[in-house]
């Protein structure tokens, strides 16, 4: 027979209200409390076909099963709530307790044939309201119950795992059972005593969910979840999608492909193996959502490419307000399938969130990480504080209207609302959610407090460790390893970028690998060695060219860029910029096309053709400003200003040298990377104007020569005219050229800022 499965949501601060909502919109609200049990269901197999048969001979059955059942619960320490026709809810305490009346039960009857009960069993936290119970832990239960074989009890691994601590228990392993109308996946097991019926194990373990057992790191991927709804409903299907990559990356211990190497999926790509394949994954999820009005309906599908076959397939039909319990449980099963043991320290928060809040989260992560202009930033913004507003305790939301701010430039509010994120994450014991928000107060510290961001490095690190999630374990290894870069502690840089390349060396995570390439690359930047920082870069790109990963390409053309420049071979940097560019255009992804474009701009820039830099700055500049990115817009007026300068257009440098300053040193943040670059320019461009300026104010940024750029050096030398600079941008020429070939040494030697140097440095000798 069917259990009804109660739907109620909480609505108050205090911890003792419920509110229901019927389907035709009424509500009723009264007092609850929660606490844990452990729950009881029982049915009479096959009781609908006898009552059809013979009613009286079912009703003896009912009261016969009532007569034996009630004393054992009280005997039990147990308390009987109802009966539902042939079926009863009962609790206890304990599941020993639970379990001790369930078995005596079945002994009690295994030689009546008329009386064939199955049983179920579950325990965690309940909802008591009067005399009655609900939540999940009553749904699963009955579902338990459902799948029980006939004469025996079947149990949880919740339940299992409390009476092995007991003596007098033993039980058998159904395994990984699908509990259809609950949405869950569940670890099931049979009870074993004298004159309980056994089950039947091969029927099970036909049935039986096959979760991933293999050595091998379980990796997955989750496509995109098709919106089968309204069009203007598909940052439902998005957000939900974004959500489960997230909370699975967070759960550790196994690989997640990445949404935006989802999202760069070949477009010739068709079946699911191809998929896997590219993707560099063994389990591919994907789903539907159709929602109409106050109802939904979502629906999984999970397949293991290696053996080609369905682990696991899924429908749930609710309302509304069921969303996010519907998505926790989603994120659960998934964790079940690849053989991660889910708990309240791994399960995504925004399973508890308010539904209405949930959803505004959705609409402003949906319009802020497609956005196209700065109005759609303002959207998103909107969007996000009403979340925030109406659930106080939605943490995605906080942590992605923090990177809101944080990529805008305002970082004392994104500081703020990191902080904020991270109290609320400790107070309701969120490790997942403490690492991530660690992670961001990282990065946001990183600009202007390197011993606070090297503080949340190490503690994100430290429970990353906790949750031996070895993919954060070296995301934190490598966080730590750029703020040393930043620090100028070269040594401790070092160790850090290696330890990370050997981190996801150990769980074969390929991506990350081409990203610690990099950062290795970027140690023989440092030591000048270019050809091995070149060597391991080419690495990192051909590693991405197998993943067909375009963004890993961008990352890894973009740094060869560099190195190339770094080389004053401008030919090979431009090549790389330009493939950048064209793979950026290729995605539509705005903030990385301006990025291309200012790159190509800095190349015109070092060979002299003011006219084609301004071209490419000013582009990257229309991009960052129409997106709202305050703090690209610092560099991009900087570059754009030095392009002025040197076209002896002083009126229009000034203008853009002084909006990168007020950019730069904008709400407090004046530790800007270009600081000590735009007050030179700007100095030098005052000095041409007749105003005033205080050369003091650049030699006071300068805190280690070494690492200036020679043009930096060259322009500081040309504004306070100490011989010193002069004489350090030369010799940084001078090193560079010594090991060029001829050609590629004439044609440098004959770029602007080169030749300057060169020449000013004769003449004064």
């Amino acid at each position: 027979m069917g259990i009804p499965i109660y739907q109620f949501f909480e609505i108050a601060c205090d911890d003792s209200i419920l509110q229901y909502t019927f389907t035709n919109g009424e509500t009723m609200t009264t007092l609850f409390t929660r606490k844990p049990a452990a729950i009881m269901f029982t049915d009479i197999a096959n009781f609908t076909q006898t009552m059809s048969a013979n009613e009286d001979a079912a009703l003896k059955m009912v009261h016969k099963k009532r007569s034996i059942l009630k004393p054992l619960i009280g005997k039990n320490h147990g308390t009987f709530v109802k009966e539902i026709g042939d079926g009863t809810l009962s609790y206890f305490s304990s599941s020993s307790d639970a379990a001790s009346c369930a078995v005596k039960l079945q002994q009690e009857t295994f030689d009546d044939s008329g009386l064939n009960i199955r049983v179920g069993i579950h325990c965690g936290q309940v909802v008591f309201e009067e005399m009655d119970v609900f939540g999940d832990v009553v749904n699963i239960a009955a579902r338990l119950e459902s799948i029980a074989p006939v004469g025996g009890v079947c149990v949880s691994k919740d339940v299992y795992d409390e009476l092995m601590i007991n003596r007098g228990f033993s039980g058998v392993s159904l395994g990984l059972q699908q509990l259809k109308g609950v949405g869950r996946l569940v670890n099931a097991f049979a009870l074993e005593a004298n004159n309980i019926k056994p089950p039947d194990l091969e029927k099970y373990f036909k049935n039986q969910v096959k979760a991933h057992s293999e050595d091998e790191v379980p990796s997955i991927a989750v496509l995109p979840i098709e919106n089968k709804g309204k069009e203007e409903d598909a940052f439902y299907a998005y957000g939900i999608w974004a959500d489960l990559i997230d909370d699975l990356s967070r759960s550790g211990k196994i690989r997640v492909a990445s949404k935006k190497d989802i999202e760069e999926l070949s477009t010739e790509t068709s079946s699911l193996i191809e998929i896997a394949q590219e993707l560099n994954v063994r389990y591919i999820a994907s789903g539907v959502l159709w929602k109409h009005e106050d109802m939904f309906q979502l629906s999984i599908e999970v397949n293991d490419t290696k053996e080609n076959s369905v682990l696991w397939s899924d429908r749930w039909q609710e309302e509304w307000q069921e969303l996010t319990k519907i998505k926790g449980k989603l994120a659960e099963g998934l964790l079940s399938i690849l053989n991660i043991t889910s708990n309240a320290n791994n399960l995504p928060y925004s399973s508890q969130a308010n539904t209405e809040a949930y959803e505004y989260y959705l609409k402003g992560k949906y319009k802020y990480e497609n956005r196209q202009n700065v109005e759609d930033t303002e959207i998103a913004r909107g969007l996000l504080q009403r979340a925030i507003q109406m659930d106080d305790t939605l943490l995605q939301a906080k942590n992605k209207l923090g990177d809101l701010f944080n990529n805008s430039g305002d970082l004392s509010k994104a500081k703020n609302i990191y902080e904020r994120a991270l109290e609320q994450a400790l107070d309701v014991d969120d490790e997942p959610g403490q690492a991530l928000t660690l992670d961001n107060l990282c990065s946001v510290y990183s600009a202007s407090d390197y011993n606070k961001a090297l503080d949340f490095g190490f503690r994100s690190l430290e429970i990353s460790k906790k949750l031996d999630d070895k993919k954060s374990i070296g995301d934190s290894l490598l966080s730590i390893g750029v703020i040393y870069f930043r620090k100028r502690d070269y040594s401790e840089m070092e160790n850090y970028f290696k330890l990370s390349f050997k981190m996801r060396e150990e769980i074969d995570d390929k991506k990350a690998l081409g990203q610690s390439l990099l950062s290795i690359g970027l140690i023989y930047i440092r030591k000048r060695e270019y050809k091995k920082a070149l060597e391991y870069s080419n690495q990192a790109l051909e590693i991405n060219r197998k993943l067909n990963s375009k963004d890993g390409m961008n990352n890894a053309l973009s740094f060869i860029g560099i190195i190339y420049g770094a080389l004053g071979d401008y030919d090979n940097a431009m090549d790389c910029d330009k493939k950048t560019l064209e793979i950026n255009r290729e995605l539509g992804d705005k903030p990385s096309i301006a990025s291309s474009e200012s790159s190509i701009g800095n190349v015109y820039a070092s060979i002299g053709d003011n006219d084609e830099a301004l071209k490419y700055y000013a582009r990257s500049y229309e991009i960052t400003k129409e997106l709202g990115d305050m703090k690209t817009l610092v560099g991009t007026s900087m570059s754009i200003g030095s392009i002025y300068y040197r076209k002896k257009e002083y009126k229009k440098a000034l203008e853009h040298l002084e909006a990168s300053l007020n950019n730069a040193m904008s709400e407090g943040d004046d530790d800007s990377p270009f600081l000590l670059e735009i007050k030179t320019l700007l100095f030098l461009t005052r000095r041409q104007l007749g105003k005033p300026y205080d050369a003091k104010e650049v030699l006071s940024l300068i805190d280690d020569l070494e690492q200036m750029f020679y043009g930096l050096r060259f322009h500081i030398y040309e504004l306070v005219g100490e011989t010193m600079y002069l004489e350090s941008a030369y010799k940084v020429i001078q090193d560079k050229v010594s090991g060029m070939e001829h050609a590629l040494k004439v044609k440098f030697l004959n770029y602007p800022i080169p030749k300057a140097i060169v020449e000013a440095w004769e003449k004064l000798k």
